[in-house]
């Protein structure tokens, strides 16, 4: 459908509009607009050339489309001289027509000489009308815009009018002041009119800007106005006859709602304000009629300080006899404050007071309903107060349903104000042509409670049958509040219990994570959700991912929830996940050992990898996969063949066999097993079987070097509760493949934050400890031992050298050094864990360790690079440990020779050669 406007030839004498002297483009300037528009898409593009080419003098044209790609919502296209409000009230013709929008384009040609700005507007709609439907919808895209027209182009004229009343008698007070507060941009002013008293009524409107300019002849400027099909109608109402009516008995001014909505800017309803004028004996002979809609401006300010409104509060104040700076005073100019201004113009004020006191009165846990017909008998205002922790978005949506539903009318608005502490307001307006339903208060307000049963009503019930009635109610006093609505729609009330849990630990404890799962019925089936609860600082979304996947598990969203207030911050990030076979895990089986995992992974005390998949198919926890973990790095030092990543995958692939080893690891190494040496033959044999039929060569020589280093082991930390590393001793001659010539024994040691050895040459040897920033470090410091065996030779002690690494250096460099001493500590802390000590003659092993070789009390070290004034640090650690060696641990100490300060190091030598 393509529609024209009236042109402006046809406009008649009483149009002031720009338009009466319109310039057609020209062939170079309508390419111009269509070149330079940015309208890439060729449907819209093409349909815009089409309104652009038939424009000619027109003031709107317009047109309504439906492709030949029937999988495309229909186009409206429009072109006019460019004015404030065009696009916004396109739309809101668009949505008012029941119609959702995709895409809008809005081109602007630039003013150019006599010619004004063009503005054109595209627009797509989600769904494809049907043929009969275009030309009813072009129609009132059309007049809505040259509604538009009517009101940009009055407006001067209008605002005029309204600076002309402030010289009218009358209006020196709140009248006058509230016409100054309207011309303060407080208002879109959509139309003013005079109007003349007559005997039972007014007659009008003359002189009119705006929506009430005068209607010429021939269509001209009032050409917008009248009827829609479908029974909606552009038309503006006449004043209502009781607003008439106070004006003629010397009200000052009459404010009030109208029935209809804007058809320009927003789809909200048209205010009216009726000002009287006087004759020359004094008397009212008829008024000024001014049409608005209220700013946002005027929105966020407080009715109690605007002009007329003030008053108005004063008088509620009086009648309610209200001292003032009492708590009752605050709360009603508070409630006041809240409520929307149009409400409060249109309002009595007894209506008003008691209103007002009801609002005060009602109960937190209460709901209270009160409805307001207007005196046109089509028309009803409704306010709704909602208990605050009941309120919500869906919320608002039900209830507006509701008074759709109980008042046989789709005309409905609503509008949301905070109100006080323990309510929300939803004032409602609704119209009905045929006349308003009269519906009880109190049925419509037990309607309304039973839809007010929130989540958080049922997080609280969950959490009384929990925790008991007393705490439950305060943990839901407390977090239920403080979940987001997103949160709320998508976790279940009895599923958040775990949360809110969680969270009341971390507030007390202090703790900085904590882990949950739990199992949630998805679109496609059950999912597992897992959630990462923290404090202050969301966590980083990779590093989380990656910890779920080294599991074996498929991420499949993230729905992160802040949780503020309180006078702390945490966070939930809640994702679902399968696992390996694609559907959810089995909670009861692994669900306690994956959460131990991430907790410890994100708390530093382990890595993750992909070893961790086994958690999730197996009987394994990570801490018994720590074992694994640090036999296959310390393959990686000592040069296999094979990469960590290979070696994890075959140890992965073979589940059984490496289930098997760690039994025998702890047959061997756990305190709290009795030894069996035939238990531990027959478990090796069925390893033996198992790995003889591993069909790969690679796979076979992988997990035999893990049973090789198992057998090598002869102590180990593992057992030692709160260790901060794992410490394993080898018989060095027994580890697979170590490249010669080993030394006699060799310690390991490992963690997330630091990897270290101790090569020993013999039962009694000693040599210094070094920090190294190499990789290869263990390359580094087996160089150095054999060095040391040489420079030991002739002395009792054999050659001994250790070394460590941080696995994680800081990126500050002024902490480097306590990163490195932190470090060296846990290295030497493990080193202890594994060594005897000494009772006089009497040999005391390390408690919780197995020890599967003789005793071995001999352990000194000494300073070396980087560590050359941690002596007293490593001494300080065999103190507190109770080792026999005391401060003669390691040398250079504070009772000894300071190496760093006498040169006694590998540069002191060279530098006196």
């Amino acid at each position: 459908m393509f529609g024209l406007d009236d042109t402006a030839g046809s406009m008649g004498p009483e149009a002031r509009m720009t338009t009466a002297h319109r310039v057609p483009l020209t062939a170079p300037e309508a390419a111009m607009l269509l070149r330079d528009g940015g309208v890439a898409d060729p449907a819209r593009r093409e349909l815009l050339t089409q309104v652009v080419s038939g424009r000619g003098d027109a003031v709107v044209a317009t047109s309504v489309h439906n492709t030949d790609e029937t999988d495309r919502g229909s186009l409206i296209a429009a072109v006019v001289d460019d004015r404030p409000f065009l696009l916004d009230t396109m739309l809101a013709a668009v949505r008012r027509s029941g119609e959702s929008v995709r895409f809008v384009d809005h081109p602007v040609l630039p003013a150019d000489g006599e010619r004004p700005a063009i503005a054109a507007l595209v627009v797509e709609l989600e769904s494809r009308l049907d043929p009969e439907a275009l030309g009813p919808l072009e129609d009132r895209i059309r007049r809505v815009l040259l509604a538009a027209v009517a009101v940009v182009d009055e407006r001067a004229k209008g605002m005029w009018r309204i600076e002309s009343m402030l010289e009218a008698p009358g209006t020196e007070n709140e009248v006058g002041a509230l016409l100054h507060w309207l011309l303060a941009d407080h208002i879109v002013l959509l139309a003013t009119g005079r109007y003349a008293l007559r005997p039972g009524g007014a007659d009008g409107p003359t002189d009119g800007t705006g929506l009430l300019a005068p209607h010429a002849s021939d269509g001209g400027i009032r050409s917008w106005s009248g009827p829609l099909p479908g029974g909606d109608t552009l038309e503006i109402e006449p004043p209502e006859p009781a607003s008439v009516a106070a004006i003629a008995s010397g009200e000052p001014a009459v404010a009030g709602h109208m029935s209809r909505r804007s058809p320009v800017h927003r789809s909200a309803r048209m205010q009216e304000l009726l000002i009287p004028e006087h004759d020359a004996a004094g008397g009212v002979s008829g008024f000024v009629r001014v049409i608005y809609l209220l700013t946002h401006r005027a929105e966020a300010e407080p009715a109690s300080e605007v002009p007329l409104l003030r008053t108005r509060l004063d008088a509620a104040l009086s009648a309610a006899d209200l001292r003032a700076g009492s708590h009752d005073h605050k709360q009603m100019v508070a409630l006041y404050d809240a409520m929307p201004k149009d409400e409060l113009l249109a309002i009595a004020v007894p209506e008003l007071v008691s209103l007002l006191e009801a609002l005060m009165r009602v109960a937190p846990d209460e709901v209270l309903v009160r409805v307001r017909p207007h005196g046109d008998g089509r028309t009803a205002s409704i306010v709704v107060a909602i208990p605050r922790d009941r309120y919500s978005p869906n919320l608002r949506e039900h209830v507006q349903a509701l008074v759709t539903e109980r008042f046989g009318t789709d005309d409905v608005l609503a509008q949301e104000v905070m109100g006080d502490e323990a309510h929300v307001q939803l004032h409602v307006v609704v119209h009905d042509d045929r006349g308003i339903r009269q519906v009880p208060e109190d049925d419509l307000a037990r309607a309304v409670l039973d839809l007010a049963r929130t989540w958080v009503t049922a997080l609280r019930e969950a959490l009384v049958e929990a925790e008991g009635d007393e705490h439950g109610r305060l943990l839901a006093a407390h977090w239920g509040p403080r979940l987001p609505e997103q949160y709320r729609a998508s976790v279940a009330p009895e599923h958040a219990v775990g949360d809110v849990l969680a969270l009341e630990r971390l507030r007390r404890s202090g703790e900085p994570t904590h882990v949950a799962l739990r199992q949630e019925d998805g679109p496609t089936g059950q999912v597992t959700r897992v959630a990462l609860l923290s404090r202050r600082t969301k966590a980083e979304l990779s590093r989380v991912i990656r910890i779920l996947e080294d599991l074996g598990l498929t991420v499949l969203e993230e729905r992160p929830t802040r949780v503020a207030g309180g006078g702390d911050e945490m966070w939930i990030q809640d994702f679902g996940v399968t696992g390996p076979d694609g559907g959810p895990l089995d909670l009861e089986a692994c669900g306690d050992r994956v959460a131990a995992c991430i907790m410890a992974v994100w708390t530093g005390q382990a890595e993750s990898d992909r070893l961790h998949r086994l958690i999730v198919t197996t009987e394994l926890d990570h801490e018994r996969l720590e074992v694994l973990r640090a036999y296959r790095r310390y393959r990686a030092r000592i040069g296999s063949r094979y990469t960590e990543s290979f070696q994890t995958r075959v140890i992965v692939e073979h589940p059984h066999t490496t289930a098997a080893l760690l039994d025998l690891f702890e047959l061997r190494f756990d305190p709290s097993v009795a030894r069996d040496e035939a238990a531990e033959e027959q478990l090796r044999t069925e390893i033996l079987g198992q790995i003889d039929a591993v069909a790969s060569l690679d796979d076979d020589r992988i997990l035999r070097n893990q049973l090789g280093m198992i057998d090598a082991t002869v102590r180990t930390n593992a057992y030692v509760p709160g260790r901060r590393t794992l410490a394993m001793k080898y018989r060095a001659a027994d580890v697979p493949a170590l490249p010669q010539p080993a030394p006699l024994w060799e310690v390991y040691v490992y963690a997330p934050h630091v990897e270290g050895v101790h090569l020993r040459g013999g039962a009694i040897a000693r040599g210094g400890l070094r920090w190294s920033d190499r990789e290869d470090f263990r390359t580094e410091v087996f160089g150095l031992m054999r060095a040391q065996m040489v420079k030991n030779a002739v002395i009792v002690p054999a050659g001994a050298k250790g070394g460590f690494r941080l696995r994680d250096q800081p990126s500050d460099p002024t902490e480097l050094r306590a990163a490195v001493e932190s470090a060296y500590v846990d290295y030497i802390d493990a080193l202890l864990d594994i060594t005897d000590s000494r009772d006089g003659d009497t040999i005391v092993p390390p408690p919780n360790v197995v020890r599967r070789d003789a005793d071995d009390p001999y352990l000194v070290v000494a300073a070396d690079k980087g560590t050359a004034t941690f002596s007293d640090t490593a001494n300080a650690v065999a103190r507190r440990r109770g080792f026999w060696l005391d401060d003669a641990f390691a040398s250079g100490g504070s009772h000894g020779y300071d190496h760093k300060a006498l040169g006694i190091t590998a540069r002191g030598a060279w530098e006196s050669v």
